[in-house]
């Protein structure tokens, strides 16, 4: 909330703005955190051979299904 009430309401706009900017509003740990995931920088390391965090799986109806018996 803090962050739109300044027009900061996207990545874009979150990307554009100034460090100092985004500690001033929130922290300087998670202003700091917001400015790299706002620019694609991540400092976590890699780690070989991790198991996955999480998993998915989708099924394709060839209509709209509206019965929810059938889309379980």
């Amino acid at each position: 909330r803090t962050l739109c009430a300044y027009g900061l309401d996207t990545v874009g706009r979150l990307a554009a703005a100034p460090l100092g900017t985004l500690q001033r509003l929130t922290t300087a740990r998670t202003g700091r955190e917001l400015y790299e995931k706002a620019r694609g920088i991540d400092r976590t390391p890699v780690v070989r051979n991790a198991a996955a965090q999480s998993l998915a799986a989708e099924r394709v109806f060839g209509r709209d299904e509206l019965d929810r018996g059938t889309q379980r």
